[in-house]
């Protein structure tokens, strides 16, 4: 379990997120390719992409009640990260 936690979450264009953990590191985020599952599906309207909101004391972006993708699944897919 990853000891950071998201401090906060900005919306970008064309579905990614800027991500910034606890410990000062920064992601972004590609989201696109995960809207064609049923679990994101929801997110392919930008109004509700842009609607999620960091929760659990950091643990996860949340974005209705059963749309979330937690700090381990970003960390674990991760391919741009800076300090």
């Amino acid at each position: 379990m990853p000891k950071t936690r998201i401090a906060e979450v900005k919306y970008l264009e064309r579905y990614r997120m800027w991500v910034l953990l606890e410990n000062g590191h920064e992601i972004i985020y590609n989201m696109q390719p995960k809207l064609i599952t049923a679990r994101f599906r929801d997110l392919a309207e930008d109004t509700v992409f842009r609607a999620g909101q960091v929760m659990e004391a950091g643990k996860v972006i949340r974005w209705n009640d059963h749309t979330e993708i937690s700090i381990e699944e970003i960390l674990l897919n991760v391919k741009d990260i800076r300090p």
